[in-house]
């Protein structure tokens, strides 16, 4: 006891510098621990990103080049995650008091991944009587990355921004 009351000034550097490496070991815990929650965090936010059901944003436009051609531009962007585009089709139809035509397009670059801020555009053409109203049908299926489900989107021209989805388990 008299030993402690005599070294009082050498025991309280002690503690100081014990409490100062223990100070500093929790800190590398801690920032071992951060690093590995954040590289965790980053992990399976890319993994439900590729899991999540994607919205797509799309937009057709028609334009007229020649009396009996048809053009059309269809754009589909992702809007909240990345897609797997399986193919679709758009249909067009052409009708007046006489008689009513269609034209069918399948759309290409099947099994395309669209990232996230990307967009897919297609333009081509059809030979389709244009004299009448053009109405257009477009059905485009795609997933999401991991495939876990299968989504069919269907739009037309009277109501563009108005979806109907439909969703498969593979």
């Amino acid at each position: 006891m008299n030993w402690i009351i005599s070294n009082q000034v050498f025991l309280g550097a002690l503690s100081s510098v014990i409490l100062a490496v223990l100070t500093a070991i929790l800190l590398i815990l801690n920032y071992i621990y951060v690093r590995s929650s954040w590289k965790m965090m980053k992990t399976m936010e890319a993994d439900v990103r590729f899991r999540i059901t994607p919205v797509l944003n799309v937009s057709v436009t028609l334009s007229v080049a020649k009396p009996e051609i048809v053009g059309f531009t269809i754009i589909i962007e992702p809007t909240n995650a990345p897609v797997r585009l399986m193919g679709g089709k758009l249909k067009l139809f052409s009708s007046s008091t006489e008689h009513f035509e269609a034209a069918e397009y399948e759309l290409k670059n099947q099994s395309a991944v669209i990232p996230l801020g990307d967009r897919w555009d297609c333009q081509d053409s059809v030979k389709i009587p244009s004299r009448a109203a053009l109405t257009w049908f477009l059905e485009v299926t795609y997933s999401d990355v991991a495939e876990v489900y299968l989504h069919t989107e269907r739009r037309d021209s009277e109501h563009p921004k108005r979806t109907f989805v439909t969703n498969y388990k593979y």
